[in-house]
């Protein structure tokens, strides 16, 4: 046939299958056509680039939607069209050529006309076009080739195509072929309208109900045989068998782990149906075990029973990895060699890949404007690139900069080209020959795998392993239909991430959950106590943090929380994957605990300390409205709300108050006579247990007896004290904080810490317990004397006679650490007159400190200069002291104590005068000393209580009441009479006195 007839006759037939619910062809004379339609023949060839309206037809003809009633109507119409063909003759439709394809016979196409046609179509495409066409360019070639555009190959959106098609599964339509080369060549458009609900159940159950029929089908033709069976003869049987669900199962694999497939693709298509797909694919692995061409369907297996919970592996009856399991060789032996996991991690990352691989672009060859493929390197040949904008900002992209990776690319692909038919030992076998750098191997696979996987093969170790090439994330959110589930072990950063999210959906609302508490712990249970995973959360997983905190700070009234637990034990029941058959108590508590911990392992990180709202790296929170999603005061009241009946939130509450003091304090002010109210509780069921537990032992008491049963009661007031005192003496904390808070309760809380106090007088072994001395002895202090005679506590208590006197303070460097200590927990601006802090608006990550002392930060440059020559303490007059100071000492207590820094000063004759100097800087003028004209102490030290787990009280000379004061602050408020509580008369009496000491 001449080109221009091929042509005419191409356009004939186009005509004629339009519109599709009503064809005009004859399906005979179609199919004798569609038989000269070899793949690459200079027959498809032509039609390809001159006669796009023919496959523009078939393509619309098999994507239209096939009800039953239609194929018979249109079954009808065609064997009408057939007998009233001119051309083909009733003997030329009996002898009809029709290519040899599963399920296609003449025998169907003279019963079935639209079977035919339909199949043959589906055939052509398969085997002429698509099947062929260059799967690295996008939609059409500087040839014109068809397809053009993404309406020529998805006549009716990719959506609804896609669902006509997957219907037409089961009907020996032939189908399953045009499925798999849509996916493979145009995935970004395919993949996501099969996992609509309906559509990806229907494949589903298409495929389980095919493969599962194979094993069945060979058991019971050789039930039919006299036995034994010759193995020829079964060898004969599987194979014909495998054969019909070859196309099938071939189809399954593209969807799951085809080119530009996501590691997170396969779980997102078989999610809540992985038992089923299990259970079908190992009859068939089983029966394939050991042919060629088969090995790729036991390593799906093997994928999808890792996906397994422990529960539904017991159901099917493979607790343990099956025995053609190939993730065996990759955990055991492939990372035992670091050429071997090279090739690995190198062929999974880069296999089948068509994205622009420049930094945060993420656009495919089918977003490409023009004809073609992505253009490469030119060294590596590797990496390509949609613009040479994309190009460039790779070339120098932290962490990973295509300079460097390049040059070892290319030294690697001199000798063991990745794209090549090359065996894993044949590749390590040539990196051996060509000894190629450990160093390059490490840098490679970090990159290959986008930093999750950290090998040490330079200094000796080897590859963790990691299940991130096996798609074994967890489906996103908008594939939830029904309990929200997680896998039982998260082996790699990716599935970490895609479990969050899906976490995050299942928390959304929080009034009405969909996730399954069980699984939600098992998460849990794998972030909570290990706070690096917790970090590794914090920049990815923002929606799981966001959806957490607004679960922790809903409005939790008793009725919504009755009503939760009811729904989540609903969907606890309904989890396939935990089937948990009891359940706590309360289900809302019970999750209500979990998300607790995980925001208080999330904000627990000190590397944050002096930075406000995450920057860079984009660690959550990155916003107030992150961390306080109902607004400060709604979130913080909803947190005190639940602080007696679920004492966890204190947790919560003190790294809220260590992170973002200017925001958590205010509220938590309104709140404060339940907070105290709680915290006398607890002190007091402290000491309560303490002595019901001590009466019921045999006296006397063992000290070491005493001492458990004292750590086993304290923590039952352990976080009560630990808010009490983050509220009162915490991070940022101001002057009268303590003051304020206490303000009308100092009695309640003196008379209930002072049991505790007692109790553990004596346990001097513990900084923690001298901490809770130390803070009742300041709660006597502020006492007026008609409470401490109203309480029968006049004098100072017991325990507060070991307190550190002002004669320990004769030391000067002892006191300059005392009154520079509490520095390093502000992180204020501290340019005079200044109150920015790192959280307010337009503040940068963390304030910049001088360039000298590196003691001082400053919000702006303008600040930096008002404070160098502010008056009266003028940075410029204690910089370089400063500057000397901190090249030998630390202020901090946990490097250093106050006997080295002691020791350090002297060692060092650190100048007296600049002693005075820098205590009257730190203190604003408030404590003078004159250690240079005289041997003494300066008898008005004020301790920062946060140290005084290190360094005990200080008190007034003998002659003068005694006296322990709440801290005091460099930018402190003041304290306005009305705020003053009875006994400040007392107080100020004190004060009085001391100052007649300096003079």
């Amino acid at each position: 046939m001449s080109d221009a007839a091929l042509l005419q006759t191409a356009a004939a037939f186009a005509a004629g299958l339009a519109p599709p619910l009503s064809p005009s062809i004859c399906p005979f004379c179609f199919a004798l056509f569609l038989n000269t339609m070899k793949p690459k023949s200079h027959e498809s060839m032509l039609l390809l680039k001159k006669c796009h309206a023919f496959w523009d037809a078939m393509m619309v003809f098999i994507c239209s939607d096939w009800t039953l009633d239609r194929r018979q109507i249109v079954s009808n119409i065609l064997a009408r069209t057939a007998f009233l063909c001119n051309k083909c003759k009733p003997r030329g439709r009996q002898t009809c050529a029709v290519p040899a394809v599963p399920g296609v016979t003449t025998s169907a196409g003279l019963a079935n006309p639209f079977a035919l046609v339909y199949q043959m179509t589906c055939s052509c495409l398969h085997g002429g076009v698509i099947n062929h066409i260059d799967g690295s360019k996008g939609f059409g070639s500087k040839r014109g080739r068809w397809p053009t555009s993404a309406d020529q190959l998805f006549p009716y959106g990719p959506t609804r195509s896609m669902a006509s098609l997957v219907a037409q599964l089961g009907t020996s339509s032939f189908a399953e072929s045009v499925i798999t080369d849509v996916v493979s060549l145009h995935r970004p458009l395919a993949f996501p309208a099969l996992l609509i609900p309906n559509t990806r159940h229907f494949l589903i159950d298409y495929v389980v109900t095919c493969l599962s029929a194979c094993p069945v089908a060979v058991n019971a033709d050789l039930a039919k045989l006299r036995q034994p069976v010759l193995p020829a003869v079964r060898d004969a049987i599987v194979q014909r068998h495998l054969d019909e669900c070859y196309y099938t199962a071939l189809m399954l694999h593209i969807v799951v782990a085809g080119p530009d497939n996501k590691p997170d693709d396969g779980s997102r298509f078989y999610f809540l149906r992985e038992k089923e797909v299990f259970t079908a694919l190992d009859g068939v692995v089983l029966l394939s075990d050991g042919r060629d061409g088969w090995g790729w369907l036991a390593h799906l297996a093997t994928h999808v029973w890792h996906r397994m919970s422990g529960f539904e592996r017991v159901a099917v009856g493979h607790s343990d990895p099956p025995s053609y399991a190939r993730e065996l060789e990759r955990t055991e032996h492939v990372h035992a060699n670091p050429y071997r996991a090279l090739r690995l991690y190198l062929t999974d990352g880069m296999r089948g890949s068509r994205e622009c691989r420049g930094p945060g672009c993420g656009k495919t060859v089918h977003d490409k404007p023009t004809p073609g493929a992505f253009a490469r390197c030119g060294k590596c040949r590797i990496m390509q690139y949609c613009s040479r904008e994309c190009q460039r900002a790779d070339w120098k992209r932290a962490p990973f900069p295509h300079k460097e990776i390049c040059n070892m690319l290319q030294e690697l692909l001199s000798f063991a080209p990745v794209d090549l038919p090359m065996s894993a030992d044949e590749f390590a076998a040539a990196c051996t020959a060509h000894a190629y750098p450990l160093e390059h191997v490490d840098r490679l696979i970090l990159w290959a795998t986008d930093g999750e996987v950290v090998t040490q093969f330079a200094i000796g170790g080897q590859a963790a392993p990691c299940l991130s090439s096996l798609g074994s994330d967890i489906p996103l959110a908008f594939l939830l239909h029904g309990p929200c589930r997680i896998p039982d072990t998260m082996n790699c950063n990716h599935e970490l991430f895609q479990a969050a999210q899906t976490l995050a959906a299942g928390l959304d609302p929080p009034f009405a959950p969909s996730l399954c508490p069980f699984c939600f712990a098992l998460y849990v249970e794998e972030v909570k106590p290990n706070e690096r995973i917790a970090h590794l959360l914090q920049p990815k997983g923002h929606s799981f943090w966001n959806a957490t905190m607004a679960f922790v700070c809903a409005d939790w009234t008793p009725e919504r929380q009755d009503s939760v637990s009811k729904q989540l034990l609903r969907t606890g029941l309904k989890c396939r994957r935990c089937a948990h058959t009891g359940s706590p108590h309360s289900l809302f508590g019970f999750v209500f605990g979990l998300a607790r911990s995980c925001i208080h392992a999330a904000l627990i990180n000190p590397i944050d300390r002096y930075k406000g709202f995450g920057r860079k790296p984009h660690r959550w929170p990155t916003t107030a409205e992150q961390l306080f999603p109902y607004g400060a005061e709604r979130s913080i009241s909803a947190l005190a709300d639940r602080i007696e009946e679920y004492p966890n939130v204190k947790a919560v509450m003190i790294v809220l108050l260590s992170s973002h003091r200017p925001l958590v304090f205010p509220p938590l002010m309104d709140h404060r006579g339940r907070l105290i109210t709680c915290f006398v509780k607890d002190f007091r069921t402290c000491a309560s247990g303490f002595d019901a537990a001590l009466a019921k032992l045999r006296q006397p008491i063992l000290p070491a007896v005493r001492s458990a049963l004292v750590r086993k009661h304290y923590t039952s007031c352990e976080g009560a004290f630990a808010l009490l005192l983050s509220l009162t003496h915490g991070v940022d904390s101001t002057s009268n904080d303590g003051w304020l808070f206490c303000m009308g309760h100092e009695a309640r809380l003196f008379l209930a810490l002072d049991a505790v106090a007692a109790l553990l007088d004596g346990e001097n072994g513990d900084k923690v317990y001298r901490t809770v001395r130390h803070y009742a002895s300041q709660l006597w202090v502020s006492l007026a004397e008609s409470e401490r005679e109203r309480l029968a506590c006049v004098g100072p208590p017991s325990y507060a006679q070991e307190v550190q006197t002002v004669e320990a303070m004769e030391d000067p460097y002892c006191a300059l650490r005392y009154c520079l200590s509490h520095r390093p927990h502000h992180r204020n601006c501290c340019a005079p007159g200044c109150s920015k802090t790192v959280h307010s608006p337009g503040a940068p990550r963390a304030f910049a400190r001088c360039g000298r002392c590196r003691a001082v930060q400053y919000c702006s440059r303008e600040c930096q200069r008002a404070d160098w020559a502010g008056a009266p303490f003028p940075h410029k007059a204690v910089c370089d002291a400063l500057q000397e100071l901190l090249t030998f000492a630390s202020l901090d207590s946990a490097g250093m104590s106050a006997d080295e820094f002691s020791e350090s000063c002297n060692a060092h004759t650190f100048p007296l005068d600049r002693v005075d100097t820098l205590i009257a800087w730190a203190t604003r003028g408030k404590t003078c000393t004159n250690y240079t004209a005289r041997a003494g102490s300066s008898k008005l030290l004020f301790l920062p209580i946060e140290r005084l787990a290190d360094e005990g009280i200080a008190s007034t000379p003998e002659g003068t009441p005694f006296l322990i004061s709440f801290p005091t602050t460099v930018e402190g408020r003041k304290i306005s009479q009305d705020d003053l509580h009875m006994g400040m008369s007392e107080f100020k009496k004190q004060m009085d006195a001391e100052e007649q000491c300096t003079q």
